[in-house]
């Protein structure tokens, strides 16, 4: 299976996506998914200015994004909700190329590129999401953000690593993850890891600017504090609401996205000569991402466990790709094909894909 045959996958994957995506407006949005879209279209609105009213800290810690969508809205004279809708078509496309490119730096093979991104463009809930639900771009920006990171250790552009690492902390709280992770490593392999010490100071000063430019905005709108029961919550409801049916349902819920990345690693094994340092600086990234909704617990978390550890999905895509290979290459085509089927069937998200009324 050669390059062209990964174009014509793509771009007949990509057609699919595109025509069979409900696109909601932006108070539908609100109704199926996106709720917190409410407090970031309102920062947007009022961006360059502070929103009046109060707004929740863990949004306004995120305003950046859209506070840049809102001037750039007052600048180019477009819908704020069209230049979300449109940042996601982008970001589509750029997460795409910088995947791609990842795997033919790793030199994967193509038969493994095709059900990687069989595995990311026919996901309920990554592309298909983010165009239904545009207003949650921070989380999307998240998630290309983790690429950027790992495609910049991969070429050994720091720079792009470095952009990476800024954008994670941007769009998200979570981004704080990638620089714990680095550091773990740092202190482990001390010289071996691919950051040197004044590396990890700079990626630490980013962090520590933008983290005080979230906190200065969110100051001056917000109306609460943090809620610490999204990182201690399992506890008090271990002690004092736990129940074994709820807690297993929460946990099932990760193979909503989860479980076809899992049958797909079964299928595969362990390269012999592989990057141990980088193996492990994503692993550990992803247990952290995992950790914080598990942290959070069935109560605080709930369904939202599938959204917080999608945040996750493209290292662990890159972890099973690049690290691992087919066990036994003369049947990898059959599975090709029946992956690609059963993501077929799997994109039939109810909510979000207009297939699926047409099938009820």
């Amino acid at each position: 299976m050669n390059n062209k045959s990964v174009f014509i996958f793509i771009f007949f994957s990509l057609i699919y996506l595109f025509f069979t995506t409900i696109y909601y407006s932006y108070e539908e949005s609100l109704i199926y998914g996106a709720a917190d879209g409410a407090n970031y279209i309102e920062i947007s609105k009022n961006s360059p200015f502070f929103f009046e009213e109060k707004l929740r800290t863990i949004h306004t810690q995120r305003f950046l994004i859209p506070y840049v969508i809102g001037l750039l809205s007052k600048v180019i004279y477009l819908d704020i909700f069209n230049i979300y809708r449109l940042l996601n078509f982008i970001l589509i496309f750029a997460s795409l190329y910088f995947l791609i490119k990842i795997f033919k730096i790793s030199k994967i093979d193509n038969i493994s590129i095709i059900i990687a991104l069989t595995l990311v463009i026919y996901n309920p809930y990554i592309f298909r999401y983010f165009l239904s639900l545009p207003t949650l771009i921070n989380d999307f920006v998240f998630i290309f953000s983790s690429l950027l990171i790992i495609y910049g250790i991969k070429t050994n552009n720091k720079n792009i690593s470095y952009i990476g690492f800024a954008l994670s902390i941007i769009a998200r709280q979570t981004g704080i993850m990638f620089l714990i992770s680095a550091l773990i490593l740092k202190i482990k392999y001390k010289n071996k890891f691919f950051f040197t010490n004044f590396d990890l100071l700079k990626i630490t000063i980013i962090y520590l600017l933008i983290i005080l430019l979230n906190n200065y905005y969110a100051s001056q709108v917000s109306y609460d504090t943090f809620d610490f029961r999204a990182i201690n919550g399992i506890f008090f409801y271990l002690k004092n609401s736990f129940d074994l049916k709820e807690i297993t349902l929460f946990f099932s819920y990760l193979l909503f996205t989860y479980l076809p990345l899992l049958v797909f690693l079964s299928l595969r094994k362990i390269n012999n000569n592989y990057d141990k340092y980088l193996f492990i600086y994503i692993l550990t990234s992803i247990s952290l991402i995992f950790l914080q909704p598990i942290l959070a617990g069935p109560e605080i978390a709930g369904k939202n466990i599938i959204r917080l550890t999608n945040l996750a999905y493209f290292i662990a895509i890159i972890l099973c790709s690049i690290f691992y290979s087919f066990k036994k290459i003369n049947f990898s085509k059959n599975i090709l094909y029946l992956f690609v089927l059963g993501s077929l069937v799997w994109s039939l998200h109810p909510t979000y894909n207009i297939l699926f009324s047409l099938i009820d």
